[in-house]
């Protein structure tokens, strides 16, 4: 076993980027030990590897089962990318300090991006989780993993790549994984763009896409891409945060945050007071269907 030790470029939130993944575990897919702050899967680095990544405040640690050069340079490239390790975060937390977040920097100067290992899985996984709860939105994916899932390390799989689900008829990807004929259909023109593209598509194409608005090619930006400006504003959950925070002008204050909107939203996710008690509220992780597409990130 080799244990490889990928630093963060400055402060880091272990417990921030731990909790976003713990929200979004899949049976099949990962597993998470809150005790120890260790996620464990299966990930694809030019040969399918299973790691644990434990996360602290100075950056992550990688157990793996390999001393191949060529494969620990991958996983330390992906860990860098999955917790965005490598930004200088001082001149935006400095930018979102001065424009209404200070309470939130100061209290946690390393808060970062928590991307996907991978695209296509964001993607699935996220239109998969539109318009239910977050509950909801696991399981449907653990049943995705236990019908399409490659490999099998210990109970684990490596998620599908698009050829394959690209191939499988929407009827019979709606009945495996127990979702409407819709989001059926939209997961299977994903795989499709994703198998032809060869890449993350253009946010052009992703909303030319049946069942695919603003609310996901936002959060994916966020969470697999390098904008650092993406801003799913129709977001019940950052609606609900600013709220909370005072903020009544949502354009004016997200404008504020231009050019790194994405840390601001991480922040506000962060922040989130839950759903207000009493009266007709939602449940937890629940979205409008006038503002998102989605649930909680």
């Amino acid at each position: 076993m080799t244990t490889l030790h990928v630093a963060a470029n400055g402060p880091f939130d272990p417990q921030v980027a731990f909790d976003t993944l713990a929200r979004h575990t899949v049976v099949g897919l990962d597993r998470v030990d809150p005790a120890t702050r260790t996620v464990f899967r299966l990930v694809d680095v030019g040969e399918v590897v299973a790691v644990d990544v434990t996360l602290d405040a100075a950056g992550a640690t990688v157990a793996v089962d390999t001393r191949d050069e060529g494969i620990l340079a991958g996983l330390r490239a992906l860990v860098v990318d999955w917790f965005d390790l490598a930004t200088d975060l001082a001149p935006i937390n400095a930018h979102l300090a001065a424009a209404g977040l200070a309470a939130s920097v100061a209290a946690s100067p390393g808060m970062r991006l928590t991307r996907h290992v991978d695209a296509f899985e964001a993607a699935v996984l996220t239109v998969l989780g539109q318009r239910v709860s977050l509950a909801a939105a696991r399981v449907i994916g653990s049943r995705l993993m236990a019908a399409f899932g490659t490999g099998d390390v210990a109970g684990f799989r490596l998620f599908p790549v698009p050829g394959a689900l690209a191939v499988v008829p929407v009827d019979e990807l709606r009945d495996a994984i127990g979702t409407p004929a819709s989001r059926a259909r939209t997961v299977h023109e994903l795989a499709v763009l994703f198998a032809e593209r060869g890449s993350t598509p253009p946010r052009e194409e992703l909303l030319a896409l049946h069942g695919v608005g603003p609310w996901t090619v936002d959060l994916l930006e966020i969470r697999t891409g390098d904008d650092r400006d993406a801003f799913p504003v129709g977001d019940m959950v950052l609606q609900r945060s600013m709220a909370a925070a005072g903020i009544v002008d949502v354009a004016s204050a997200s404008a504020a945050w231009r050019p790194c909107r994405s840390y601001a939203a991480v922040r506000l996710w962060a922040m989130d007071p839950g759903p207000r008690r009493g009266g007709r509220g939602r449940s937890p992780g629940r979205s409008a269907p006038a503002q998102a597409e989605g649930r909680r990130p």
